[in-house]
């Protein structure tokens, strides 16, 4: 809970430094009912238990913008809940049940900053092991991972701006076997702006990585970045640099690293966009919890992690929303050598049907590959429903979850079905 009360200190500070307007304040209470089927809820082999479970969901979503120089955004919910068959499983304690997104920025003086954010949540603690969505008991734990950052900038000609700052990231997990860290960032760059549409910049940043159960380490990175807009639709991107890494008690090691993106907006689709990226670099601090795009997180249990990277995306608004992202991921332990090789393709389709009702699909498939054990796992996931609103405040809807694991060995292999039916208040 001790982030808890720094974040609340931090929160405090933050309003203190621009002039208060509750008038700008936006505060949202909501309550959400869900009844669920788990057909498979230590996702066994064989042997399946199932239960029917309650969940009770309260949160509040509140937003704070006074002025242009604060702005502080919080998303808090609790969700309890209540097993039919396996009370030993019932959820109420706040550390299980709470899930946190906060965000705020502050502008104390010109061309300077203070980012905060927080984020608590559940994590897979092993993504060798089997864990599955919507399953929230089986190889899953809590985790938080808080941020505060000042930063500034300053213009030494009218094209070329200075960036400098200092970021502390904490990253804790409930789980025994997480490897809890603090980090310091120190960061700089300059960034020359070209009449030609091209944005160059020369980055260095030193972090000093501080995790509990594997090696300490101290690195230095230094980059040269460009971003070019090639025309209306079309923009290009892409870095390269090095990165020294001085670890305490081991060999150092010098890694290269680049990326290159591309993104590209059609006149189709209801304006549609395309983009390709590829990215080979250092695990950040806290980046093992959070997940973006498709894919899984890296489990959380890993040292200094090297992760390559490559997504292709296309997006589109009609007829109806659509994302597909096929990928890869390759994460790499630096010090034990152990390999993750992920591919797959991430799917989500969201439909309106009528003014009240609307639909959603997601699907998810991956081949991972483990070595050095090469054992090879196929996950499929597949989540379906609909929602119909029938008032402002009122929201009904049904839902159903199919997870799938396969594996080479046939250990941890396993079939669930979920299907909900829920409620939503928003007062």
């Amino acid at each position: 809970m001790k982030r808890f009360t720094c974040l609340h200190v931090l929160t405090a500070i933050l309003m203190l430094t621009s002039s208060i307007s509750f008038a700008e304040t936006t505060v949202t209470p909501e309550l959400t009912v869900k009844e669920e089927y788990n057909d498979n809820i230590f996702l066994d082999s064989y042997g399946e238990e199932e239960d029917f479970i309650t969940i009770v969901s309260p949160g509040i979503v509140l937003e704070y913008a006074p002025a242009a120089s604060l702005k502080l955004a919080l998303d808090y919910r609790l969700d309890y809940r209540f097993h039919s068959r396996h009370s030993e499983l019932d959820r109420t304690a706040i550390k299980d049940t709470q899930e946190v997104r906060f965000n705020a920025r502050a502008g104390p003086f010109r061309r300077f900053f203070i980012d905060v954010s927080d984020n608590y949540r559940r994590v897979p603690v092993d993504i060798r092991r089997p864990f599955a969505e919507g399953n929230v008991s089986e190889n899953m734990t809590a985790t938080n991972v808080f941020e505060i950052s000042p930063h500034g900038e300053y213009p030494l000609t009218p094209t070329l701006l200075s960036r400098f700052g200092y970021t502390y990231t904490s990253t804790w997990y409930d789980a025994e076997e997480g490897n809890d860290s603090d980090s310091h960032t120190a960061f700089a760059s300059l960034n020359k702006r070209f009449p030609f549409r091209l944005n160059v910049s020369v980055n260095y940043r030193f972090l000093a990585h501080r995790p509990e159960l594997t090696g300490r380490y101290d690195s230095h990175r230094g980059s040269v970045a460009a971003d070019y807009r090639v025309g209306p639709h079309w923009t290009v991107r892409g870095e390269a640099g090095k990165t020294y890494i001085d670890f305490s008690g081991a060999s150092d090691e010098e890694t290269d690293f680049w990326s290159a993106g591309s993104e590209y907006r059609l006149d189709i689709l209801g304006g549609s966009v395309l983009s390709a990226a590829y990215s080979n670099s250092l695990l950040q601090p806290g980046s093992e919890s959070l997940q973006s795009g498709g894919g899984i997180e890296s489990s959380i249990t890993r040292g200094a992690t090297e992760r390559q990277r490559a997504d292709l995306s296309l997006s589109a608004g009609e007829p109806f929303e659509m994302t597909v992202n096929p990928y890869y991921i390759k994460d790499r332990e630096l010090k034990s050598g152990m390999e993750d090789r992920i591919r797959g393709i991430a799917v989500d389709i969201k439909k309106s049907l009528s003014t009240a009702i609307s639909a959603a699909v997601h699907g998810l498939w991956e081949k991972q590959r483990f070595l050095p054990e090469d054992d090879n796992v196929y996950r499929y996931s597949l989540r379906g429903g609909f929602d119909y609103k029938p008032g402002r405040n009122i929201t009904a809807g049904i839902e159903y979850i199919y997870n799938y694991r396969d594996s080479d060995t046939g250990t941890g292999d396993f079939h669930n079905n979920i299907v909900r039916v829920q409620a939503k208040l928003v007062f």
